[in-house]
């Protein structure tokens, strides 16, 4: 009791507050929202013992808890592995000093405790979740087993295992390499000469081998240094930490006022929003204080910020003003000396390949309609692109059957979170009820687009006569925190419609929470506000690996409207699937475009995302409520369960012409 009271008076005097947990009291500070934050800004202290690569073996509540080569958590472990970097630095959201891992982001500061244990060391790592800044839990334990000496080759040589007729690259030997480099003229020969062998090919969450490259891909090399290739030359070389100096000042870290001084002030400042255009400043992105974006062709250079201090910088080639950029895709058409399956072809120029003896090849290919094509003579006689694209326009299973008899969707209200979009598309033009950012700062994108036809689209739409709420938040910053406040706007809107117009379900094509998450920060935010949505009435369709209920299939290009002739998976990657999902085409599927408002185009994806499929499922549901709007959520999706093709091997398809049967004939619940 004395002490208790001695800690409330600190607590007081300090502005804190005294947790009571199981076991401890705790000291700590919470922010105006409830949410705990730590102290981070600790002054650098080294500890040798820590740098390495730590596996994770299993999750307890406490150390005592743990016992060697025995593993008591059931599931499988979100957190696979830490790399612990020289320096303060990790691969991953964290920094360090001696005893803690610290997460500026979430403003985390967790202590790591290191054991030796029958010979080996395991760390303790206190993992600092959503239970614990905003429901004010004690922290369990993530225990991870270093990996043996010899097996830490990113580590200890900062290079890729194989690279052994090239000098890794060290912090102070990357200028005097990229000097060597002409990016306007490199190859990816030239990229492995001078800087050796990768550590792996990747573009987006795709990896590839050497032998199987795409036009446009990543080459990865340590320290988050990569080279952008397309078309078989460099497209640009990206920084992600300190290392390279840029103009002999310039580096990640620097400040905004550095940055300026070496690339000049520019011709405007715009704040809030950005539009990626040259010369221009966009300060405080989306309303993130200090998040910034600043782009100077004739410098050959863009930067991004982070709290106004450099967070990449990234060197173009000397053409990057002779082509735009917009929603992470390049928009000028450039030749390509070769193409391979599954290759993304936008943009792309493909009029001096002869592709006439490859007549399955176009239909895998990720193109749009500024896709320059080779001439009759070189391409498959019985292939024609446009055709592709107009014949994936349908969503197949029978969907169009179900419009000819009016089930459309019609008067039923949906809702997306995704990415930004112009309104005016042909697809979805006064179909948009309202439209709603919550922090993207910018006016189109690839992605919002897409989604948006896949669901309400005139002709690409599983439900063309629903009703839409769109609301734009900004993924790539991979905050759920966004994802949430999203959801919690719909919701909010849901409480003021009449029940006639009240939002039935949120297609939300990621996955901002669970294993598996590129979400690094605000997880258990999303997963509130889901529980929130879903006690209110609304069903909420995401790609979590936990709450999700929707896995990816293929159609038969042959046979569309033939749910046995579905392929779980992707196409290119074999038959498979997850157990307890509901499989829906990805692909072949044609998309809605429009990077610049009034430029309303198509593109035709022959390997589609699990993103596709998600307002899909959506659509089909809208079709069903249109019928049944006094049927609940919960039993709108086991309809959509019962009524599903099932496979030999067990895979689950959606038949959405066996659910609107069951549908019609169903009871409704109490």
């Amino acid at each position: 009791v004395p002490l208790r009271e001695a800690l409330e008076q600190v607590a007081d005097a300090a502005g804190l507050t005294l947790l009571e947990q199981p076991g401890r009291l705790r000291l700590v500070q919470v922010n105006s929202e409830g949410r705990i934050v730590d102290k981070t800004d600790y002054p650098f202290v080294d500890d040798p013992d820590v740098i390495g690569t730590w596996t994770s073996v299993d999750f307890v509540d406490e150390p005592a808890d743990f016992t060697a080569g025995e593993k008591r958590w059931p599931a499988d472990l979100y957190l696979k592995q830490l790399v612990i970097l020289p320096g303060g630095r990790t691969e991953g959201p964290w920094t360090w000093t001696k005893g803690l891992l610290l997460h500026p982001g979430s403003r985390h500061a967790s202590r790591y405790i290191i054991k030796e244990l029958d010979g080996e060391k395991y760390m303790f790592f206190e993992w600092k979740s959503g239970d614990y800044s905003i429901r004010h839990m004690k922290p369990s334990y993530y225990v991870l087993k270093k990996n043996a000496r010899g097996s830490d080759t990113a580590i200890e040589t900062q290079s890729a295992p194989g690279a052994t007729d090239v000098t890794p690259i060290s912090t102070g030997g990357m200028n005097a390499r990229i000097q060597q480099l002409d990016i306007d003229t490199a190859t990816l020969e030239d990229v492995l000469r001078v800087l050796g062998e990768p550590i792996e090919y990747v573009w987006g969450k795709q990896k590839f081998t050497k032998g199987n490259l795409p036009s446009t891909y990543c080459v990865v090399y340590p320290r988050r240094f990569l080279v952008v290739m397309n078309g078989g030359q460099i497209e640009e070389l990206r920084h992600h930490e300190p290392g390279y100096v840029f103009r002999g000042k310039l580096q990640v870290g620097s400040s905004l006022e550095e940055a300026l001084e070496v690339i000049g002030e520019p011709t405007e400042t715009v704040e809030g929003r950005n539009e990626w255009k040259d010369g221009v400043l966009y300060k405080n992105i989306g309303g993130g204080k200090g998040n910034c974006y600043y782009q100077r062709n004739d410098q050959d250079v863009r930067l991004f910020f982070s709290e106004y201090k450099v967070s990449a910088l990234y060197v173009t080639r000397s053409d990057y003003g002779e082509r735009e950029q917009g929603g992470g895709s390049f928009k000028t058409v450039r030749p390509i000396a070769e193409v391979n399956e599954f290759d993304d072809v936008r943009w792309k120029d493909m009029t001096k390949l002869d592709l006439s003896t490859k007549s399955t090849l176009p239909s895998t290919l990720t193109f749009n309609q500024k896709t320059v094509w080779p001439d009759r003579l070189r391409m498959p006689a019985d292939v024609n692109p446009e055709e592709l694209l107009l014949d994936a326009m349908n969503p197949g299973l029978g969907v169009r059957e179900l419009h000819r008899q009016g089930i459309t969707g019609q008067g039923v209200t949906v809702a997306i979170i995704d990415q930004p979009m112009y309104l005016d598309h042909p697809e979805f033009a006064g179909k948009v009820v309202e439209y709603h950012d919550v922090g993207c700062g910018s006016e189109s994108s690839m992605h919002g687009p897409a989604v948006a036809s896949l669901l309400v689209g005139e002709q690409c739409g599983t439900a063309p006569g629903a009703r839409l709420y769109h609301v734009a938040a900004p993924s790539w910053t991979k905050d759920a925190a966004y994802q949430a406040k999203a959801l919690n706007w719909l919701i909010d809107k849901n409480e003021t419609l009449p029940d006639s117009d009240k939002i039935r379900v949120v297609s939300v094509s990621a996955a901002p929470s669970g294993p598996g998450s590129p979400f690094n920060k605000d997880n258990a935010m999303w997963d509130e506000a889901c529980a929130r949505a879903e006690a209110a009435g609304m069903m909420v369709l995401d790609c979590t690996s936990h709450r999700g209920i929707i896995g990816p299939s293929w159609l038969d290009a042959g046979d569309p409207e033939n749910v046995a002739k579905c392929t779980p998976g992707f196409p290119g990657r074999g038959s498979s699937f997850r157990p307890g999902r509901l499989l829906v085409p990805t692909c072949p599927r044609t998309t809605a475009e429009e990077y610049d408002k009034g430029d309303c185009s198509y593109q035709y994806c022959g390997r589609g995302g699990l993103s596709w499929a998600i307002p899909y499922a959506a659509g089909v549901l809208a079709m069903g409520w249109q019928l049944r709007p006094e049927l609940g959520a919960e039993q709108m999706r086991d309809l959509l369960f019962e009524s599903a093709h099932k496979k030999s091997d067990g895979a689950q398809m959606i038949n959405p012409k066996a659910f609107i049967e069951l549908v019609k004939e169903a009871k409704a619940r109490p």
